[in-house]
């Protein structure tokens, strides 16, 4: 079952939430040979409405054990509300790290800020605590990474027992490398 942003939002502004969508996952989770949701909103778990619509996916755990897996993208900030969703939905929603990249001069590059590091060893131990691998994803080639800033930023993961998956960059519209700019600056192999 795959839940979008944009569908849980006008559920919630419009107070159907709980009905709709209690009735949409008990249907799924009595016919359904899928254990797992996912939640297509790049920052579910930052704000308040995401904790209510967890009290609500709870409600139907507690009925039918299900689901067992909720597939989520973490947020890029105020991580302590989405440990405290995972708890209260059972230890049951992915825990990645948002990261990209490690060197300072490249975040900056992509216009991005990043925890600093001993937030992310914070994050780290707590995924750890509850039994969950920790991972991240890291994009290269981005502006200003350089061969030594990539492997500094490797054995930090390493050293923390944080799994990467590596990422080509993609120059996609609003993103910052997605705009014009960008492109004319970045599109030279010595600029990468």
């Amino acid at each position: 079952m795959i839940l979008y942003d944009g569908i849980i939002t006008s559920l919630q502004e419009s107070g159907g939430v709980s009905v709709l969508f209690s009735e949409l996952i008990k249907r799924m989770s009595e016919s359904s040979v899928e254990h797992e949701i996912s939640i297509f909103d790049d920052n579910w778990g930052l704000f308040k409405k995401d904790a209510e619509l967890a009290d609500h996916i709870l409600k139907v755990m507690e009925k039918y054990d299900w689901p067992q897996y909720i597939s989520t993208h973490t947020p890029k900030s105020n991580w302590d509300r989405y440990i405290r969703i995972n708890d209260k939905l059972k230890n049951r929603c992915e825990m990645g790290i948002s990261m990209q990249s490690l060197s300072d001069d490249t975040l900056d590059n992509i216009k991005r800020n990043n925890w600093t590091r001993q937030q992310y060893i914070d994050y780290t131990k707590e995924i750890h605590k509850r039994g969950k691998p920790a991972t991240t994803e890291i994009i290269v080639p981005l502006p200003g990474e350089t061969e030594e800033s990539y492997f500094e930023g490797m054995k930090f993961l390493m050293d923390n027992n944080i799994t990467a998956g590596t990422y080509t960059t993609m120059m996609l519209c609003g993103a910052e490398l997605g705009r014009d700019a960008a492109i004319k600056k970045y599109d030279n192999p010595e600029c990468i």
